[in-house]
């Protein structure tokens, strides 16, 4: 037996004091854990506890990421609806799980706010519109951009069993700030290419946009990001939509001083095209360039749609400035020296077609209007002309000698039309078929020319190589669905020598039949292609299109009276008159 001496604590006023205690023991090995010592009097004694050693490795990286703040100015952010900045956030965390939460915070507010300058906006319906869409980083293919985001605020939490300063916020933070730049970037540059395309093809690169002489060829090219990419839209947009002025006004340019002082004078005017009243023209065409610009809910807009967009609102509104003057049209074919005249009469703001004539022998090769080339469709010319005084156009049309088949460069987008699908052909006089290749009907392909025949007709088209297809297959805009509705009423025909045609999506053309201005017909249907009103059934499968005629609210029935007469008339036309 062993005799062993402890001491017990106890309290004697407001001191501790120590007594011996006595115990015996018998052979304890010294492994055997020994007993809590613990004060004899729970309410005056004191009791001995083991502590465990505190981790305070995150006070570390607190102030690591106090310091990524400062270094990248972000400090003084603040999240939506928070009073406290990121700063302050971080110096508050107490713990791990207050650090990471406030690390997620960093995060999601750096994330908006680089957006919204990216963006160029700072709608929350847009920002979101952006995050809910699929990444465009092929590195994140399947995410959605807000689940990237997620990525990189798991790339910097901190572990539960994580006790060393080991996560680097600088290196994750600039990794997120230049793959959102990425991401944004990617429909900047694809609407740089196709504002780039569609100055191109309509020969608008060489256009100044200023005094100094720069173009918009130049402007678009400079094009770095997405604020500099609006910048070069606006620019175009407005001197596009100045020169429209300008041509629609019956100017010949805008560098004399008294036209350039009637464009302004126009443009100040309060607009008095519908739904845009109390408005001047400038403040509606400045909307429109503004509203085409690239959006998180539209980020590829369609150039070519906006700028006849501007182009129609300028026609409308010098329209509505002069509704009802008229000019004449002298229509002159230049056919192998013999200069043949033909006339009409057009209202401002009013479109009709002109048809080039047939000539033996001859094809058509072009049309100007006061000396100014046009683009044609199979030789048809739609003339539109908004002007503030009477005055006269001239149309020439050109014609040469039959030559065959030619092909020039016109890039863009045909849909197949034809319900059997579309052959195609080897050769640019589409008579070698490529064997067992046909195109399905309603499928969208890309075109990089269009054949013409001797005549200027467009018969054909290059899907690129070697492989051709016919244009009686194929057409220029998409396939729409095309539905009827039963209506009994009359339409009065406001375009001369309007076209008939055998299908409700009048594709099809009847050869040799036209409706003559001014005459009244009897309609059974109205037609709509894609929900828009398209077109009118005359009976049977016989169409025409809207565009070209106007509802008559006059009975239905023309009342007619013929006198009885007789004498001898001469034909006076060089193409002959037709009897009805």
């Amino acid at each position: 037996m062993e005799r062993k001496r402890h001491y017990r604590m106890y309290k004697s006023g407001k001191h501790w004091m120590t007594a011996a205690v006595v115990t015996m023991a018998v052979g304890v090995p010294l492994a055997t854990q020994m007993p809590a010592v613990k004060a004899a009097d729970t309410g005056n004694q004191a009791t001995v506890t083991a502590v465990a050693q505190q981790d305070d490795s995150w006070k570390a990286n607190a102030q690591a990421l106090k310091d990524a703040l400062t270094t990248g100015g972000w400090s003084s952010l603040k999240s939506s609806g928070q009073n406290t900045d990121l700063g302050t956030l971080v110096s508050n965390a107490t713990d791990k799980a207050t650090l990471n939460t406030s690390w997620n915070t960093v995060v999601q507010t750096i994330s908006t706010t680089t957006l919204q300058k990216l963006l160029g906006t700072t709608d929350t319906t847009a920002i979101n519109k952006f995050l809910s869409t699929q990444s465009s980083d092929g590195s994140y293919q399947g995410y959605t951009n807000n689940q990237v985001i997620a990525l990189f605020v798991a790339r910097s939490t901190i572990g539960d069993n994580q006790t060393t300063p080991t996560v680097s916020y600088p290196s994750t933070l600039n990794s997120l700030i230049v793959y959102l730049n990425r991401a944004v970037q990617v429909n900047w540059q694809t609407n740089k290419t196709a504002l780039q395309n569609y100055l191109v093809n309509n020969g608008l690169t060489t256009v100044p946009v200023d005094a100094n002489g720069n173009t918009i060829g130049a402007t678009v090219s400079a094009v770095n990001d997405a604020t500099s990419l609006n910048n070069a839209w606006a620019k175009a947009a407005n001197v596009i939509a100045r020169d429209e002025i300008r041509r629609q006004l019956g100017f010949p340019n805008d560098t004399n001083a008294t036209y350039r002082k009637q464009i302004d004078e126009f443009l100040q005017l309060v607009s008095k095209v519908s739904g845009y009243t109390g408005r001047s023209n400038i403040n509606v065409l400045n909307d429109k360039i503004t509203n085409g610009m690239p959006t998180p809910t539209n980020p590829t807009p369609s150039f070519a749609t906006l700028v006849t967009s501007l182009k129609n609102y300028v026609t409308d509104a010098v329209k509505a400035e002069n509704p009802t003057v008229q000019a004449q049209v002298v229509i002159r074919d230049w056919a192998n020296g013999v200069i043949i005249n033909r006339t009409t009469t057009v209202t401002s703001g009013q479109t009709i077609p002109l048809y080039a004539a047939s000539h033996d022998g001859l094809g058509f090769d072009s049309v100007k209007i006061n000396g100014v080339t046009q683009s044609t469709t199979n030789g048809t010319l739609s003339f539109s002309q908004t002007f503030s005084q009477n005055t006269t156009y001239y149309v020439d049309y050109y014609f040469t000698k039959s030559t065959g088949y030619t092909e020039e460069a016109a890039q863009g987008t045909v849909y197949i039309k034809n319900v059997n699908g579309a052959a195609l052909y080897s050769n640019m006089n589409m008579t070698a078929q490529i064997t067992d290749r046909n195109l399905k009907q309603g499928t969208a392909w890309a075109s990089y020319k269009k054949v013409y025949d001797a005549q200027g007709n467009v018969v054909g088209y290059n899907l690129g190589g070697q492989q051709y297809v016919k244009a009686s297959d194929v057409q220029e805009t998409p396939i729409g669905d095309v539905t009827t509705q039963t209506f009994n009423g009359v339409v009065s025909v406001i375009n001369p020598w309007t076209r008939v045609y055998s299908d409700s999506a009048m594709t099809k053309q009847i050869n040799n039949w036209t409706l003559d201005a001014g005459t009244r017909w009897q309609v059974f249907q109205k037609v709509f292609i894609d929900g828009k009103l398209a077109g009118y059934n005359l009976g049977g499968q016989q169409f025409i299109k809207a565009n070209a005629v106007q509802e008559s609210t006059t009975p239905s029935t023309p009342q007619q009276q013929i006198i009885p007469n007789s004498g001898v008339v001469s034909i006076i036309s060089p193409y002959g008159a037709r009897i009805q």
